[in-house]
Protein backbone atom coordinates (compact mmCIF):
# COMPACT_ATOMS: atom_id res chain seq x y z
CA UNK A 1 0.00 0.00 0.00
CA UNK A 2 2.95 2.23 0.76
CA UNK A 3 4.47 2.11 -2.57
CA UNK A 4 1.55 2.58 -4.47
CA UNK A 5 0.70 5.67 -2.49
CA UNK A 6 4.64 6.52 -3.02
CA UNK A 7 4.31 5.68 -7.08
CA UNK A 8 1.02 8.03 -7.11
CA UNK A 9 2.75 10.67 -5.96
CA UNK A 10 5.95 10.69 -8.18
CA UNK A 11 3.28 9.90 -11.00
CA UNK A 12 0.80 12.82 -10.69
CA UNK A 13 3.18 15.89 -11.16
CA UNK A 14 4.42 14.21 -14.51
CA UNK A 15 0.56 13.87 -15.38
CA UNK A 16 0.14 17.32 -14.25
CA UNK A 17 2.23 18.70 -16.93
CA UNK A 18 1.13 16.32 -20.02
CA UNK A 19 0.59 17.47 -23.24
CA UNK A 20 -1.57 14.87 -24.49
CA UNK A 21 -3.10 12.42 -22.30
CA UNK A 22 -4.16 8.83 -23.03
CA UNK A 23 -7.06 7.68 -21.07
CA UNK A 24 -6.97 5.03 -20.16
CA UNK A 25 -3.55 4.96 -19.36
CA UNK A 26 -2.73 1.00 -20.45
CA UNK A 27 -5.83 0.59 -22.74
CA UNK A 28 -6.43 -3.35 -24.05
CA UNK A 29 -6.95 -3.61 -28.22
CA UNK A 30 -10.59 -3.90 -27.99
CA UNK A 31 -10.97 -0.90 -25.20
CA UNK A 32 -11.55 2.85 -27.19
CA UNK A 33 -9.20 5.26 -25.65
CA UNK A 34 -9.74 8.97 -25.56
CA UNK A 35 -7.05 11.12 -26.37
CA UNK A 36 -6.82 14.90 -24.54
CA UNK A 37 -4.38 17.37 -25.89
CA UNK A 38 -3.63 20.62 -23.81
CA UNK A 39 -2.60 23.55 -26.27
CA UNK A 40 -1.03 25.64 -23.13
CA UNK A 41 1.81 22.81 -22.76
CA UNK A 42 4.91 22.27 -25.17
CA UNK A 43 5.41 24.92 -27.65
CA UNK A 44 1.67 26.58 -27.12
CA UNK A 45 1.51 26.87 -30.80
CA UNK A 46 -1.55 25.96 -31.00
CA UNK A 47 -3.14 28.35 -27.88
CA UNK A 48 -6.14 29.96 -29.25
CA UNK A 49 -6.29 27.73 -32.64
CA UNK A 50 -10.11 27.91 -34.09
CA UNK A 51 -9.81 24.25 -34.84
CA UNK A 52 -6.76 21.04 -34.13
CA UNK A 53 -6.33 18.12 -35.77
CA UNK A 54 -4.98 14.94 -35.11
CA UNK A 55 -2.95 12.70 -37.48
CA UNK A 56 -2.33 9.44 -36.42
CA UNK A 57 -1.19 5.77 -37.02
CA UNK A 58 0.85 3.26 -35.34
CA UNK A 59 4.21 1.95 -36.18
CA UNK A 60 3.91 -2.51 -35.54
CA UNK A 61 7.62 -3.16 -36.62
CA UNK A 62 9.58 -2.69 -33.62
CA UNK A 63 11.15 0.41 -31.65
CA UNK A 64 13.06 1.00 -34.64
CA UNK A 65 10.94 0.77 -37.63
CA UNK A 66 9.30 3.81 -39.46
CA UNK A 67 6.64 2.82 -41.82
CA UNK A 68 3.30 3.96 -40.53
CA UNK A 69 0.07 1.94 -40.52
CA UNK A 70 -3.62 2.07 -39.13
CA UNK A 71 -3.14 5.77 -40.17
CA UNK A 72 -6.61 8.00 -39.67
CA UNK A 73 -6.02 11.08 -41.35
CA UNK A 74 -4.71 12.72 -44.48
CA UNK A 75 -2.07 15.18 -43.58
CA UNK A 76 -2.86 18.48 -44.31
CA UNK A 77 -6.45 17.62 -45.20
CA UNK A 78 -8.83 19.46 -43.05
CA UNK A 79 -11.96 17.48 -44.79
CA UNK A 80 -10.79 14.44 -43.18
CA UNK A 81 -11.15 12.55 -40.39
CA UNK A 82 -8.99 13.63 -37.29
CA UNK A 83 -10.71 17.09 -36.49
CA UNK A 84 -10.70 17.17 -32.08
CA UNK A 85 -13.62 18.71 -29.99
CA UNK A 86 -12.50 21.56 -28.83
CA UNK A 87 -12.93 21.22 -24.53
CA UNK A 88 -13.04 24.80 -23.76
CA UNK A 89 -10.01 26.47 -22.24
CA UNK A 90 -7.17 24.97 -25.47
CA UNK A 91 -7.87 21.64 -24.55
CA UNK A 92 -9.08 19.02 -27.30
CA UNK A 93 -10.26 15.79 -27.75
Amino acid sequence: MIRAVAVLFLIFPLLAHCQVIVSPAFPTADQEITITYDATKGTTGLVGAPRVFMHSGAILSGANGTTWTNVKGTWGDPSSVGEMTSMGNNLWQ
